[in-house]
C-alpha cells in the first residue's frame, strides 16, 4: 500500500493480486476536506460507488462515462465563459459514451451568445433556485439563450433571457429530440418573447414552469411540425397585446397535470391549436385579460381529446372557454367556462362534430349574449351525454341542419328554436322538470 498525501487529502491506493489469476483491484479512497477548483473530471469503468453511509451504487440511467463539473468563476460573465469551455471540451460523445455536465450553484452569464448543446451530453444544474443560465441573444436568427440537442437532456435550473431586446427565445430547440426536466424557464422582450420554440422536433417537458412577457406578443412554447409530451407543467404569459400559452400548429401533442394562464390587453388565447392532434388531461386553462377575445381554447382544423380539463375565459369583449373551428372534440369531465365581457360562450362550435360527456358548459356575467353552447357554420352532428349546458340567453344556440343529440342532460336556459334538429332522451331543465324527446318543457 502506498499512501500520498497533499496537505487536508490524503489518497489511500491499494492494489491487490489474487495468488494464481490474472485478476486485480484498485481502490482509491479520500479523507478530508477536498476543493475543487474549474473542471473536475470523473472517469471510471462501472465499478461500484461507496458512499459515506456504506451504501453503494452500481448502475445509473444514463450511464454516464465522463462527468464534468463546472464551477462558477468571479463574476457571472466569467461563470458563462466556463460553461461555454466545458462544452468545446467535449468532442466524443456518443451512445456508448455520454457525458454530464454538471453545474455548481452560480449564476452562467453568457451575454449575447447562447449555450449550444451537444447530442449526448446531458446538462444538469444544482436545483432550479440556485443555478441559472442567463443571457441576450437575439432570437431573430433561430437562438436561444439554450439550444437543444438530440438525445441530450436540460434540467435542475433556471434559463432566462434578460430581454431588453425586440425578440428573444429562453430555449431554441430545432429538429432535435430535447428532454427539459425540473427547469424553471424565464423570458422578456420589447415585443416578441418565446419561453420554448421547438421546429421539427421532439420534445419532452417534465416538472417545468414557464413565465412570459413581452410588450406586444408573448408565447410560452412554439410547437411546428414536432412531437410534444408534456407533464407537471405551469405556463404564465402576459402581454401588452396579444398573449398565448402554447402555440400548436402542425403537430402531435400530450398534454398532462398541467396550468396555463395567458393574459392580453387585445387577445388572449391559452392554446392556439391549428391542423394537429391530440390530447389533455388534468389541464387548467385561464384566458384572461380586457381585450376584445379571450379564448381558453382555440381550435383550427383539428382533433382533440379533453379529459378533466378546465377551461375559462374572462375580461375581453367576447369569452369563449372553447372556439372549435371544423375541428371535431370529444370532452369528458371537464368544466368549460366563459364569463364577462359583452359575449359569453362556453363553446362556440364553427362546423366541428363534438362528443361531450359528464361535462358542465356555461357562459354567464355577460352584458349581451350569454350562450352555453353556440353552434354554427356547416351543419355537423353533436352528441352529448350526462352534462350540464348553462346560459342565461340561451343554454344551447343552433344552426340549420344541425343534429343535437342530449341523453340525461341538463338545460339551464332557454333554446334555440325553429332551426335544426334537437332530440332529448331522459332530460331537464334549470329547475329538474323533464323536457319532451324535442327538449320542450313536459313529457
Amino acid at each position: 500500500m502506498r499512501i500520498y498525501s497533499f496537505g487536508l487529502l490524503t489518497f489511500f491506493i491499494i492494489i491487490s493480486w489474487i495468488s494464481g489469476t490474472n485478476s486485480h483491484s484498485a481502490q482509491m479512497k479520500a479523507s478530508g476536506d477536498l476543493e475543487v477548483k474549474g473542471d473536475f473530471i470523473l472517469k471510471g469503468s462501472l465499478q461500484p460507488i461507496m458512499f459515506p453511509d456504506g451504501t453503494t451504487q452500481t448502475t445509473a440511467m444514463p450511464p454516464y462515462f465522463t462527468t464534468v463539473i463546472v464551477s462558477p468563476g468571479a463574476t457571472a460573465t466569467e461563470s458563462g465563459a466556463n460553461l461555454l469551455a466545458a462544452l468545446t471540451r467535449i468532442t466524443d460523445a456518443s451512445a456508448a459514451k455520454r457525458y454530464l455536465i454538471k453545474l455548481e450553484t452560480g449564476i452562467y452569464d453568457v451575454g449575447t451568445g447562447s449555450v449550444t448543446m451537444k447530442e449526448y451530453v446531458d446538462m444538469e444544474g444544482s436545483g432550479e433556485n440556485v443555478t441559472r443560465i442567463e443571457g441576450a441573444p437575439d432570437a431573430v436568427y433561430n437562438n436561444g439563450v439554450v439550444n437543444g440537442a438530440s438525445n441530450s437532456c436540460l434540467r435542475l435550473l433556471t434559463v432566462e433571457h434578460l430581454g431588453g431586446i425586440d425578440h428573444t427565445v429562453a430555449i431554441y430547440n430545432a429538429s432535435s429530440a430535447l428532454t427539459i426536466d425540473r427547469v424553471r424557464i424565464i423570458a422578456s422582450a420589447l415585443l416578441f418573447a418565446c419561453g420554448i420554440e421547438n421546429r421539427s422536433s421532439e420534445l419532452i417537458l417534465l416538472d417545468s414552469s414557464l413565465s412570459v412577457s413581452a410588450g406586444s406578443t408573448p408565447t410560452g412554447i412554439i410547437v411546428d411540425y414536432s412531437d410534444i409530451k408534456a407533464r407537471h407543467f405551469i405556463i404564465s404569459t402576459t402581454g401588452s397585446k396579444g398573449s398565448v400559452g402554447m402555440r400548436i400548429d402542425n403537430s402531435n401533442f400530450k398534454l398532462e397535470q398541467g396550468s396555463v394562464t395567458t393574459s392580453g390587453a387585445e387577445d388572449s388565447f391559452s392554446f392556439s391549436i391549428f391542423n394537429s392532434t391530440g390530447m389533455m388531461e388534468s389541464v387548467n386553462i385561464y384566458s384572461l385579460g380586457a381585450g376584445r377575445e379571450n379564448d381558453g381554447i382555440l381550435a383550427s382544423s383539428s382533433e382533440i381529446s379533453l379529459s378533466r380539463v378546465q377551461a375559462e375565459a374572462s375580461g375581453a369583449e367576447t369569452n369563449n372557454g372553447i372556439y372549435a373551428d371544423d375541428s371535431p372534440l370529444t370532452i369528458q369531465n371537464s368544466l368549460i367556462k366563459a364569463s364577462g365581457g359583452a359575449y359569453a360562450r362556453g363553446i362556440w362550435d364553427e362546423s366541428s362534430s363534438l362528443v361531450i360527456t359528464s361535462t358542465i358548459v356555461e357562459g354567464s356575467g355577460g352584458s349581451g349574449i350569454n350562450v352555453g353552447i353556440l353552434i354554427a357554420g356547416d351543419p355537423s352532428n353533436v352528441t352529448a351525454l350526462y352534462s350540464t349546458f348553462m346560459g342565461a340567453d340561451k343554454s344551447i344556440g343552433w344552426g340549420t341542419g344541425w343534429t343535437f343529440d342530449l341523453a340525461g342532460c341538463k338545460l339551464d336556459g332557454p333554446l334555440a328554436t325553429g332551426i335544426g334538429t334537437l332530440r332529448c332522451a331522459g332530460c331537464y331543465n334549470g329547475s329538474y322538470a323533464p323536457l319532451d324527446t324535442n327538449c320542450q318543457t313536459g313529457p
